[in-house]
């Protein structure tokens, strides 16, 4: 089993993608599985048609890039560009009824990667994707931003969201997606998970799962980690 994360490099001021084995004895060492010139983060992993791909975000390259492993888990080749000359953050995709569909969110109209959610759909997962005519679908810092693959389950779906109305990645939000077309989007919030005080946690930043595990990205200040907490 392998975790994959943004490892971020306080001196270069930008993160490479790194993983981790997870065992009985605990996780390996990390080591590095993307490196690029530009920032990466949110690796989302996933395996279609006997390959395993990955989406990173690469906001600073101003695009939404794939990947596909060549020597999983720690050899990555560029796929394909899937959309091009967008500032976009945490793309998230899944499949459902045989179409491709995608959350990110876009700065555009003035916004901020915290406030906004825009989908985007195609019939193949190299695309062409497609913006929906509706984009950004949502306005809203409390539960706009995606914060981890979607979940369907009993036949409904589930998107864990940022709440970032304390700042960014403060709290986790649930949404329940409603209505999602070509035409047509709607969800409503169901749940809100924060941090209690004094956990030295300021604000649950993801969430992830498969058959086995679940993984939560806390935030936590480096100045508390340094007391020895």
């Amino acid at each position: 089993m392998f975790l994959f994360f943004e490892d971020y490099d306080y001196a270069t001021g930008k993160a490479h993608i790194s993983y981790v084995t997870l065992g009985s004895n605990g996780p390996s060492e990390p080591a590095v599985a993307l490196a690029r010139p530009y920032h990466l983060s949110y690796p989302l992993v996933f395996a279609h048609e006997g390959r395993i791909l990955m989406i990173p975000e690469t906001s600073g390259n101003r695009s939404i890039e794939l990947y596909e492993a060549t020597a999983f888990p720690g050899g990555w080749q560029l796929r394909s560009v899937l959309v091009p000359n967008v500032n976009a953050s945490d793309a998230t995709v899944f499949r459902r009824d045989g179409r491709w569909w995608m959350f990110a969110a876009v700065v555009e109209h003035d916004s901020s990667s915290w406030d906004t959610a825009s989908v985007f759909w195609a019939d193949a997962v190299e695309g062409p994707w497609h913006s929906h005519p509706m984009n950004p679908v949502k306005y809203d810092v409390f539960s706009s931003r995606p914060a981890g693959a979607l979940i369907e389950t009993g036949g409904r779906l589930f998107r864990p969201t940022q709440d970032c109305s304390n700042g960014y990645g403060s709290a986790l939000t649930w949404c329940e997606v409603m209505e999602l077309s070509e035409t047509g989007f709607s969800e409503r919030l169901i749940a809100h998970q924060s941090c209690p005080a004094g956990s030295g946690c300021s604000g649950p930043h993801s969430y992830s799962r498969n058959a086995a595990y679940e993984a939560v990205d806390f935030k936590r200040s480096r100045a508390f980690k340094l007391r020895g907490r």
